[in-house]
């Protein structure tokens, strides 16, 4: 062993010690790049993963903006053409906008419906009187004396109406105008009745109708009341820069019901409806943004402030989160657990109000037009004594005010006379 170690260079060693250590730090370099390198890679592929997702939701945002654009869907309906509904409040009114919107070309429809009929003594049906025509005279006369088709039977019998165009011996042009006085086809002028007959038309004849003129005082409050944003917006715009205020029909006593998709436009409406001093609730507030906006619109600075705002909602925790962000130095500012539909709580809570916010989410998209007609008839029989305005973020609801046109806009677009709100 002593002469084998006695043979070994120690130069050599020390140069031998010297490449391993060189050959160590390699590997050691080597490994520590490789592994820069895989955590480059792996942070690679994460961002190109974020990146992906955002660009799939930027997609499916663009689509849904499409589809709030073009779709006008219900879980009530499938998809109807629009169709304008003028609505007269008395048999001058009716009979005037017949004169004005139909034409020789024009086939039309006119629906009596059962009470307008009278029983002769040999025990068959018969029209009694020229008050019940349903305006047949008038659309003869405006069509040269061609004479409109006459329905005259249940409303809800729907095959009959159809086999009015449809059936093996009647094959004529489907109808382009109908026109309907629902105080004799009820009896009385009932809302909802009327809104589901409507649409029942509109179903029925899709392809071909354009215009339905009804005579009815309850539908002729209905379509001043309701607006879609863009339409009041662009009112209220126009009366500020002439007036310095915003305005309104001096005949328009109703509610107002505003009508907005999308937050932001929710929200615009806060300066032209809310005044100072206001009391206002929020339906459905989440965390309270619109409703602190709503509370700083109302405050009147000083001694003389009496403005009241309250959100509420069902959610517990979106309460908690609400007082815990906005309450705390606001003592006009309230948040309470409360469903819009307990009217006994609303009353004990809100005994008056001024303006009325909704953001409901059953009501807030295409579906649910029913539940939002109800509510809002609801808040304005509760609270209507100093209810100006009622805002509701509801697509259904915009779509639907928009198809509706009281007879003075047809007849007398341009004369009204202005008053404060």
């Amino acid at each position: 062993f002593y002469f084998l170690v006695s043979r070994i260079d120690l130069d050599d060693l020390a140069m031998t010690s010297r490449s391993s250590s060189t050959i160590g730090i390699a590997f050691a370099t080597f490994g520590t790049a490789s592994l820069i390198l895989l955590g480059a890679a792996s942070l690679f592929e994460r961002q190109k993963e974020k990146n992906q997702q955002q660009q799939q939701q930027r997609l499916q945002a663009q689509q849904r903006q499409q589809r709030s654009s073009s779709e006008t869907r219900s879980r009530f309906r499938s998809s109807l053409a629009p169709v304008q509904i003028i609505c007269a409040p008395s048999t001058a009114e009716f009979n005037s906008c017949i004169d004005s919107l139909v034409s020789n070309e024009d086939e039309v429809l006119i629906i009596r419906g059962t009470t307008a009929a009278s029983t002769s003594s040999s025990g068959k049906s018969s029209v009694s009187s020229s008050a019940f025509d349903g305006g047949e005279n008038r659309v003869a006369t405006v069509c040269g004396g061609r004479p409109p088709k006459v329905y005259q039977g249940s409303m809800w019998d729907i095959t009959a109406l159809r086999d009015l165009y449809d059936g093996h011996e009647n094959h004529d042009p489907r109808p382009s105008i109908v026109c309907i006085d629902f105080t004799n086809i009820h009896g009385n002028d009932i809302f909802m009745d009327s809104i589901v007959l409507i649409r029942l038309l509109r179903s029925v004849f899709d392809s071909t109708l354009s215009k339905i003129i009804i005579k009815s005082r309850i539908l002729s409050n209905h379509s001043r009341s309701y607006q879609s944003f863009q339409s009041f917006e662009q009112k209220a715009k126009l009366q500020l820069e002439e007036q310095g205020s915003v305005t309104r029909d001096v005949k328009h006593t109703e509610v107002q019901v505003i009508c907005a998709v999308g937050v932001s436009d929710y929200r615009s409406t806060i300066p032209y409806v809310v005044h100072k001093g206001d009391h206002v609730l929020e339906i459905g507030c989440h965390f309270g943004k619109t409703t602190d906006l709503l509370a700083k619109a109302a405050y009147a600075s000083g001694d003389d402030d009496s403005s009241s705002v309250m959100g509420i909602d069902i959610g517990k925790k979106c309460i908690d989160r609400a007082r815990k962000l906005y309450s705390q130095n606001n003592t006009n500012l309230r948040f309470d657990v409360m469903d819009a539909w307990d009217t006994g709580s609303l009353l004990r809570e809100c005994p008056e109000l001024n303006v009325i916010f909704v953001d409901v989410g059953g009501i807030s998209g295409y579906d649910g037009e029913f539940e939002a007609l109800t509510l809002v008839k609801q808040l304005v029989c509760v609270f209507g004594k100093r209810l100006r305005h009622i805002v509701i973020k509801s697509r259904c609801l915009r779509d639907h005010s928009s198809l509706f046109t009281h007879s003075d806009d047809v007849l007398r677009p341009a004369t009204y006379t202005k008053k404060e709100y």
